[in-house]
């Protein structure tokens, strides 16, 4: 009597154990989803700083998340200092909710899909020899654009930008291993246009 009560037990834990696998999977969100989710409840409330803290530290994105903050940071005013500054996917078409002929948005949507002449030509419709008041990734861009150019659109030169270039060459030139080169970049200068060109 108890081996068959036994035999018993054991199905049911197999069957329940069965079941909480197939909820999970089909239930509960991945990390994506959840982050994607909030972003959007903060965005709706106008709680743009709350939207940028979604998935801050994660190094996961997707092409949702990306237009949330995106939209955030064109709402904040800072889309042209900060956008790199978080992972990112799906090129220009992530910045879909921003208005169609916004320059914030043609120009980002440029960088984003690593169209570098492109975005010079861009630059030089919206500002008109305006350098010195350009937004950061916008600045890191034209300079990534003079140095891979033998014949750039724009020759741009920032001797603080060219030192921290100079560095990102060096530390690149440390390791021949590409996940430790991408990791060890990530960690100094994950947060500019340059290492979103080369590794995202």
């Amino acid at each position: 009597m108890i081996p068959c009560d036994l035999h018993h037990t054991w199905q049911r834990l197999l069957c329940l154990t069965v079941f909480l696998f197939i909820v999970g999977i089909v239930f509960v969100p991945n990390e994506l989803d959840y982050y994607c989710k909030k972003a959007k409840r903060a965005v709706d409330k106008g709680d743009y700083a709350k939207a940028l803290t979604v998935g801050k530290k994660s190094t996961k994105t997707n092409d949702e998340l990306s237009s949330w903050r995106a939209y955030a940071l064109y709402k904040q005013g800072n889309i042209g200092d900060k956008l790199f500054t978080y992972p990112l996917s799906g090129g220009a078409e992530a910045l879909h909710r921003l208005p169609a002929d916004d320059k914030d948005r043609i120009l980002c949507g440029d960088l984003m899909d690593k169209d570098l002449d492109q975005f010079a030509r861009h630059i030089a419709q919206y500002y008109h020899g305006e350098a010195a008041s350009l937004p950061r990734h916008y600045r890191e861009a034209l300079l990534l654009q003079t140095h891979l150019r033998s014949n750039p659109v724009i020759i741009y030169r920032n001797n603080v930008l060219e030192a921290d270039y100079s560095d990102y060459q060096r530390m690149e030139r440390q390791t021949t291993d590409s996940i430790v080169r991408m990791n060890m970049l990530r960690g100094t200068f994950g947060t500019t246009y340059w290492y979103y060109y080369d590794y995202q």
